[in-house]
């Protein structure tokens, strides 16, 4: 698993203890924070307790003293838009962020490395899986994560080997977006935008703000390619924002748009080298 002496002696809130909450504590408590765990359920919350014991203690965050504590963990399935965790969390000006927050905050403390991040509406998975297997038949060391199934921080963190630095490749979904503030990802590709999860976001526009402005001012440094994007309304036109050094390149869009940068799309990926035939 990753761990990092970031979150020795801090204070955490885990909430939600399916396959991400459990790898989310385990890396805390390897690293010698001191943890509250929560979930609704109380199956999940038996097997904390028969795993852990006294290191975790069982206690709902949105009742809980949250003094002391460095942030909250969310599942990123729970509905922070209706949802007590966030006005708790704000009642202790405590942030509330998600696993992929936490690897981010563990990355200096890493061997040398390079992250992509995969977003977007649709394709996720697959372009997950492509990459990892791009990356991994031209001999570069590779993890996937994320919103794949399986759990970053619960990885073996990379290793670099003759043929460079690991990369680690990760699927990002908007609920995780939602929870991630620092995350830098070398290359970072938002795939398409179709209407989703407006039971969350309200309107589509609401949502893919979360990809125009989250995946490109939060996770994009280097570079983020767009593919398709459906715009709000006919006529439309979109303005992707990113840091200052990194440059938008579109494949495809739905509809005429302004970009920051605008470069065309090679066969070569700039950050890696890999051909893609």
């Amino acid at each position: 698993m990753i761990t990092s002496a970031t979150f020795a002696g801090k204070r955490y809130a885990v909430l939600g203890l399916a396959r991400t909450g459990l790898a989310v504590v385990r890396t805390l408590l390897a690293s010698g924070a001191e943890v509250i765990a929560w979930d609704s359920r109380e199956e999940p919350r038996a097997a904390v307790a028969a795993a852990f014991g006294a290191r975790v203690t069982l206690a709902d965050p949105t009742t809980a003293d949250l003094t002391g504590c460095t942030g909250v963990i969310v599942s990123p399935g729970v509905p922070l838009n209706r949802h007590p965790i966030s006005e708790a969390a704000a009642r202790y000006g405590v942030p509330v962020i998600g696993d992929i927050e936490l690897f981010a905050m563990a990355r200096p403390v890493l061997p040398p490395h390079r992250v992509i991040g995969i977003t977007g509406t649709n394709g996720k998975s697959t372009t997950t899986a492509l990459v990892h297997h791009l990356l991994t038949v031209n001999g570069i060391p590779s993890r996937m994560g994320g919103n794949i199934g399986l759990p970053v921080l619960g990885q073996e963190p990379l290793q670099p080997s003759d043929h460079g630095t690991g990369v680690y490749v990760l699927e990002l979904s908007s609920y995780q977006i939602d929870l991630t503030q620092t995350l830098a990802c070398d290359a970072a590709a938002l795939l398409n935008l179709t209407p989703d999860h407006l039971d969350r976001y309200g309107t589509f526009a609401a949502y893919a703000a979360r990809f125009l402005y989250g995946a490109g001012a939060k996770v994009a440094t280097a570079w983020m390619y767009v593919t398709e994007v459906a715009l709000m309304k006919p006529g439309d036109s979109m303005r992707f924002v990113t840091p200052g050094r990194a440059k938008v390149a579109i494949a495809r869009q739905g509809s005429s748009g302004t970009v920051d940068d605008f470069v065309a799309l090679s066969s070569t990926c700039p950050c890696f080298g890999c051909q893609v035939h």
